[in-house]
Order: C-alpha cells, then sequence, then structure tokens
C-alpha cells in the first residue's frame, strides 16, 4: 500500500500541474499578443493547478507511513552512479550484443528533478536553473546535476523546458510594465510554487531526514544529491523571484 500510494500521489500531481503548464504557455501567448488581461487570467489559472498540487502532495501520509518509506520504500529507489556498493557501475546480463554485454551502467537513482513538470514550470517564470546557489558551498553542485536530470527526460520534454526560457523572462518584464493586477498574478504563481517546495521540504524530513542523525551535508537522496540545501536553494530563488517580494 505504501509505495503504491506514493507512487498515486506523483502520478496525479503531474495530472494536475498539467494544466498549470498550458496556463503558462497561455499567458507567454498573451504576452506576444500584449494582452495584459488574458496574461492575469493565465497566471491565476496557474496558481490555482499549484495549489491543487499542494493539496494532492500533502495527502502524501494518508496511506504512506514516513517509517515504512524509510525502511522498505525508499532503498530500492537508490541509483548507483557513485555509490558505494557498485563503484564500477552494473553490467547487465542478455541484452544483445557482446560490447553491450561488457559495459557498465551508472544511473542516478529515482527523484522528482526528472520529472519535466516543475522546471518547465521555473522555465516558464523566467526562474533560472540553479538560481539561488550563489555563494551557498553545500549547494554549489545543484546546476550541473539539475542539467544531468534533464537527460532523464523525454528529448521533447527537454526542448519545451528550453523553449520557454527566454518567454518566462519576457513574461516577467511585461507583468512589472502592465501594472498591480499583472504583477501580482504573477507573484500568486510564484507564491503557490513557493508553498509546494515548503511542503516537499516539509515531507522530506519526516520521511528521511528525522531517521538520520548525520549532517545535512551527508545525507542523500534517491537521486544521489545532498538535498536539504538543494531544497532550501530552490525555495528560496523562487520567493527572491517574485516582483513585489
Amino acid at each position: 500500500q505504501d509505495e503504491e500510494w506514493f507512487s498515486m500521489v506523483h502520478v496525479a500531481i503531474e495530472a494536475r500541474g498539467g494544466s498549470a503548464l498550458q496556463a503558462m504557455v497561455d499567458a507567454h501567448a498573451a504576452v506576444i499578443n500584449l494582452d495584459a488581461q488574458a496574461i492575469t487570467l493565465a497566471l491565476e489559472r496557474a496558481a490555482d493547478a499549484l495549489e491543487g498540487c499542494t493539496n494532492i502532495l500533502r495527502r502524501m501520509e494518508e496511506r504512506c507511513d514516513p517509517y515504512i518509506y524509510h525502511t522498505r520504500v525508499r532503498l530500492p529507489m537508490g541509483g548507483w552512479n557513485d555509490s558505494n556498493l557498485f563503484p564500477q557501475g552494473l553490467g547487465y546480463q542478455g541484452v544483445s550484443g557482446e560490447q553491450q554485454q561488457r559495459k557498465r551502467e551508472r544511473f542516478f537513482g529515482e527523484t522528482g528533478a526528472q520529472s519535466s513538470l516543475i522546471p518547465a514550470i521555473d522555465s516558464s517564470l523566467g526562474l533560472q536553473c540553479g538560481a539561488g546557489v550563489k555563494g551557498d558551498a553545500n549547494a554549489a553542485g545543484l546546476v550541473p546535476y539539475l542539467m544531468t536530470m534533464r537527460q532523464y527526460m523525454p528529448p521533447k520534454h527537454r526542448e519545451l523546458i528550453m523553449d520557454l526560457e527566454p518567454g518566462g523572462r519576457a513574461l516577467r518584464a511585461a507583468c512589472e510594465e502592465h501594472g498591480i493586477e499583472t504583477s501580482a498574478a504573477f507573484d500568486m504563481v510564484l507564491k503557490r510554487l513557493w508553498e509546494f517546495r515548503t511542503l516537499h521540504m516539509e515531507l522530506t524530513h519526516k520521511f528521511v531526514r528525522r531517521w538520520d542523525k548525520r549532517d545535512d551535508e551527508e545525507v542523500l537522496g534517491t537521486g544521489g544529491t545532498v538535498f536539504t540545501p538543494y531544497l532550501r536553494a530552490h525555495r528560496t530563488a523562487t520567493k527572491n523571484h517574485c516582483i513585489r517580494g
């Protein structure tokens, strides 16, 4: 039950978040059309959808117990890139080709960073990959890690994230120009995204961090990252990107 529920919550977030991404694409189109009202309405739809994602994530503990997750569900999710268990990677038997059989693979474990939904939302808002890590030594590896995670996404998803980046910068500039109502709608999207990231941080503490007595910089997530500094940097950057604070 715990593993199934854990997966179902993530699938439900992806489904609900799709409308947020569509709304952000609509906001970009409204910028091109110089339609301030359409920009505001699209941003309001995006904020509502992100709030829905947070409400879904809030249900995680209904059928997924933190202790069961940490001791049973989480372990098989871990990868073996830079793993002490398999420092040379893993070879796969029975695959086609003698050369392929001799090749050892190294993969990161399952992680939300491999999903294209939130990175696409970030790009659509002009929130740069790795924003917030400057001056934070513990989060210095975030940018190359996030770029590596894009290789785990479908190619079309990677292309979308890159295509949204310039439009995200234009959207923020347009919202600043069009006045209080539009900039407030832009900031509300960021607020909802900040709330989602805050809840995510709280759940990582309940499900992972609380069971480990080591320092934050020593506790790795299933994706192989020192996740506490990384998540904190993401959340800080989201708040700092607001137009009116």
